[in-house]
């Protein structure tokens, strides 16, 4: 079976954006950042310039940038074992899904957590495309660790992160909670591409093939993609 249709341009529009947003900008042994090489850490620093981070000092960081991250307003960046919580100075968080069908699970790629940082951009951006049926399932093959690219042991197979969170509004909000830890106000501009209701009929539904393959996706499909 193929997919619907071909990612090789779309791939290649990637690297070309990747390449313009770092075209005057090294990484740490001064060598130029493109798409080939620039990752999740190179896009924190890039949205934090007040908060860069070395690739030399990354395990340091680690105990900051965990699942335990806590920002805050008015503190420096410090550990606070008594509530278990690391605490780093508000900073700029990109959020990106994906399906990891690899490890059967979700994966929400954050620039503000550690075990992220050494996946490259362009693949997080490829992976997150991956709708099923339209596009193929993208390899991840290797990550940058200790300064040098890697192969995995096994790939990491993912496909488009709208098949759990196909309006990510929410994973915002999960985030919000999850890096935040207490109420705090905030805005949130939604921009989509317009909303289609498929229409049910409990009298003429049409069983399988109405639910399956009917109009352009299915009912199945359009009723999942909503839900999410």
């Amino acid at each position: 079976m193929w997919a619907k249709y071909d990612h090789k341009e779309i791939h290649e529009k990637i690297d070309k954006v990747i390449d313009e947003i770092f075209k005057e900008r090294l990484d740490d042994d001064g060598k130029q950042l493109t798409a080939k090489n620039a990752t999740l850490l190179d896009l924190h620093n890039l949205l934090n310039l007040d908060h860069k981070i070395d690739y030399a000092k990354i395990e340091h960081y680690r105990q900051y940038y965990g699942n335990l991250l806590e920002f805050v307003d008015d503190k420096p960046s410090k550990t606070d074992d008594t509530r278990h919580h690391y605490h780093v100075t508000r900073e700029k968080v990109l959020l990106i899904t994906a399906y990891n069908t690899t490890k059967s699970c979700i994966t929400v790629f954050n620039t503000s957590y550690a075990e992220h940082w050494p996946y490259r951009i362009a693949d997080v951006l490829k992976a997150t495309m991956t709708a099923p049926t339209y596009f193929e399932p993208f390899p991840i093959k290797d990550k940058k660790i200790n300064g040098i690219f890697l192969e995995m042991n096994e790939p990491e197979v993912f496909i488009d992160g709208g098949v759990f969170a196909n309006d990510p509004e929410l994973t915002a909000l999960w985030a919000i909670q999850m890096q935040w830890k207490k109420l705090v106000n905030y805005r949130l501009l939604s921009i989509g591409t317009g909303c289609y209701n498929p229409q049910l009929d409990p009298k003429s539904w049409g069983g399988y093939w109405e639910w399956l393959v009917s109009g352009k996706s299915g009912l199945v499909t359009d009723t999942l993609m909503d839900a999410t």
